[in-house]
């Protein structure tokens, strides 16, 4: 069975640094937070890396009113469902990130005992590719990953992303969270440039899987 286009949305540095969690300030424009949130609205899944878990305390929402609203009005939950791909399960699951009014999945080989039970388990192995089958199968057709960039190298690597956007801010931070982090792609994923909006000195860019 082929899987939907699976879109990934990034906000990038000029050395292709990624945000780092709840310690780095943001560093994209409101303009660039308004496109996430459209974003965000049009999905029916948001996809997420264990490590943005553990190093955020906001679970993905729509801090937009009029998107929640035009969701609600079109006879949908205010804001898209969230999946967490684990490798271990080892999550704080009483942190705040889970206090939020969203539904939370868990798509990971492993069970932990500790999980809540309002947690929806996805058992997987350790192919991603099987765990986003899985997730079709659940009945999710709109999914937009937001990383991090081990989630981003995982899904890269199995060809999973047809659409990447991303935002290139007109600064540099350092460190060491890149864009998609870990070793050599090989076959190198290919994409298309799709289209460019310049709004101040930010650029927002989309990408199509050749």
């Amino acid at each position: 069975m082929t899987l939907p286009t699976i879109r990934a949305c990034l906000a990038a540095s000029l050395d292709g640094k990624l945000s780092g969690g709840a310690r780095m300030p943001d560093f994209t424009s409101r303009a660039d937070r308004h496109r996430l949130f459209a974003l965000r609205a049009q999905s029916d899944l948001i996809l997420v890396g264990a490590e943005t878990v553990r190093s955020e305390n906001l679970a993905p929402l729509i801090r937009d009113p009029k998107l929640v609203q035009d969701r609600v009005a079109n006879g949908l939950q205010p804001h898209p469902d969230v999946a967490i791909v684990s490798r271990s399960g080892a999550l704080r699951w009483q942190s705040d990130y889970f206090s939020h009014p969203v539904t939370f999945l868990l798509v990971s080989p492993t069970h932990p005992p500790e999980m809540p039970s309002r947690i929806v388990y996805v058992p997987v192995d350790q192919e991603l590719g099987a765990g986003m089958h899985r997730l079709f199968d659940l009945g999710y057709r709109n999914v937009l990953c937001e990383g991090g960039g081990r989630l981003i190298h995982a899904m890269l690597a199995e060809n999973l992303i047809g659409e990447l956007h991303v935002t290139l801010a007109p600064t540099v931070l350092g460190g060491e969270t890149d864009l998609a982090r870990g070793a050599w792609l090989n076959p190198r994923p290919q994409f298309t440039l799709s289209s460019v909006d310049q709004i101040g000195d930010e650029l927002h860019l989309v990408y199509l899987s050749k």
